[in-house]
């Protein structure tokens, strides 16, 4: 398998506008077929997707770049092998195969203007259901197929989303209506990708954040990057109980005392109070189980706003 992967990112590197004729009898390859007009009609089954004509540059550099991302990161492989619920083996199995992903990947990007009005510059990373890049409009777009639900008793896979879009359409409200400050999430764009299957994948259009804990790890390079991982959680676990006693008891607790009490030395001060203060909030509103997730890895800063958690994913 890592051969053929290797193989086929050989291929698309090597691959230009220019094409090299065929020889008059000889067997088409899946990139030198027909391709399907925009708007002809899908076909129902995923292993028979047909080979499509990108419009424009940005349209096939994007495309491209998904397709090495699917190739290089595991994550992503993941993401499209794995996410796609529920489970069918024909459609799973489409994901296997190198060339079939890239039909499905081209049908994805000239079915969806998101991905046709930025070029994709780099790519930012990859959890359990989706994957982040960066544009060149510097904002982050997220390609996910489904979340977490931290509320369910049984399934805690939710494949339509419905936590995430609900948070991301509410962050999208506040910020277009005037209500959002800068601590909050702001999203420009959130929706549903068209995809050339019955399956639904969505996209959040949003700032680029840093995450707090690769942003701690540099900080504190001297200490080692598991350990100042850990050690961060940690802290932040220790500033969530905290903040659900406040809450309980309505109470305010000092942060001087808070950072000496609980050995607070990852984050400084004022980043702990910022972050305590977000989380008495969240609580208002939310059950400590739905905030349970939050993390180092899912906590964002804002470049020049380095003070200024920005909580996401949790």
């Amino acid at each position: 398998m890592k051969l053929l992967l290797e193989n086929w990112r050989k291929f698309v590197n090597e691959q230009e506008d220019a094409t090299v004729p065929a020889k008059p009898d000889a067997k088409k390859a899946f990139h030198d077929a027909e391709t399907t007009k925009l708007g002809q009609k899908k076909e129902d089954d995923p292993q028979k997707l047909e080979p499509i004509e990108l419009n424009t540059a940005i349209q096939k550099e994007n495309a491209k770049k998904i397709f090495l991302y699917y190739l290089d990161e595991k994550n992503v492989r993941d993401i499209f092998q794995l996410s796609s619920l529920p489970k069918d083996g024909e459609f799973n199995k489409m994901f296997e195969e190198p060339a079939k992903v890239k039909r499905f990947i081209d049908h994805m990007v000239a079915a969806n203007d998101i991905l046709g009005k930025n070029k994709i510059v780099e790519f930012l990373g990859a959890g359990s259901f989706g994957f982040v890049v960066l544009l060149d409009n510097n904002h982050a777009l997220k390609i996910y197929s489904g979340s977490f639900d931290p509320l369910a008793t049984d399934d805690v896979i939710d494949p339509d989303a419905k936590t995430d879009r609900e948070r991301y359409q509410k962050s999208q409200e506040k910020a277009f209506g005037g209500k959002g400050d800068v601590s909050d999430l702001h999203i420009y764009d959130e929706g549903e990708l068209k995809l050339p299957t019955d399956r639904t994948w969505y996209y959040a259009e949003m700032p680029e954040l840093i995450k707090l804990s690769s942003h701690m790890r540099f900080v504190h390079k001297d200490k080692g990057m598991a350990k100042v991982t850990t050690d961060l959680d940690m802290e932040i676990a220790k500033l969530k109980y905290i903040a659900k006693d406040d809450v309980d008891n309505k109470t305010v607790s000092d942060i001087n005392d808070v950072v000496k009490d609980q050995n607070i030395v990852i984050m400084d001060k004022e980043f702990a109070q910022n972050l305590l203060n977000q989380l008495r909030n969240m609580l208002k509103t939310k059950s400590f189980e739905q905030i349970e997730d939050v993390r180092g890895a899912n906590i964002g800063i804002m470049r020049g706003k380095e003070q200024i958690p920005v909580i996401f994913d949790y």
